[in-house]
């Protein structure tokens, strides 16, 4: 939508939420780690799983990476210059 229709708004939107992708990760991290120490994941679904952990937030960066390019482009295009640095500063997990 950001970049259809040119919205610098709508990618501020996805930086916003690549902040939870980067929460979930952690969590996701945490919660995985205690299901192998009390034996409810079984060990060799290990690597799988991280893997998939590890690729959701590859996934999460680019889309960051495509939605702070949009959000520049726009802004630039009407006069204005980068991301507000709160967003900025927020979005270097």
């Amino acid at each position: 939508q950001a970049i259809d229709q040119r919205d610098p708004q709508s990618a501020l939107d996805v930086l916003a939420k690549e902040k939870l992708v980067n929460r979930l990760r952690k969590q996701f991290d945490n919660d995985h780690i205690e299901r192998l120490k009390t034996g409810v994941s079984p060990l060799p679904a290990a690597p799988f799983f991280m893997d998939a952990i590890h690729n959701m937030e590859k996934i999460g960066d680019h889309i960051k990476n495509i939605a702070q390019t949009a959000h520049n482009l726009f802004t630039w295009s009407k006069g204005k210059t980068r991301l507000p640095k709160d967003i900025h500063e927020d979005n270097q997990e």
